[in-house]
């Protein structure tokens, strides 16, 4: 496995901030984020994903909360 891979699933709280996002999708669609903050959180079986998003220069208008229980193997 991708050792940056390991250390996003391993770690407890990890917070990035003013990070742009950039998503390529197989039928070569591309769409590009502004992100004042994204934060992954870990807790034994339950993992949190939230995404603010800036959008058409629009700061923090867009919330994503993604929750999840299981283990990362």
């Amino acid at each position: 496995r991708d050792v940056l891979l390991d250390m996003l699933l391993l770690s407890r709280h990890i917070e990035f901030h003013q990070s742009h996002l950039n998503f390529r999708f197989a039928d070569g669609h591309q769409i590009n984020l502004d992100s004042p903050s994204l934060r992954l959180e870990n807790e034994k079986d339950f993992h949190r994903l939230r995404l603010n998003v800036n959008v058409d220069e629009q700061k923090n208008n867009l919330s994503v909360i993604v929750e999840g229980r299981g283990l990362l193997e």
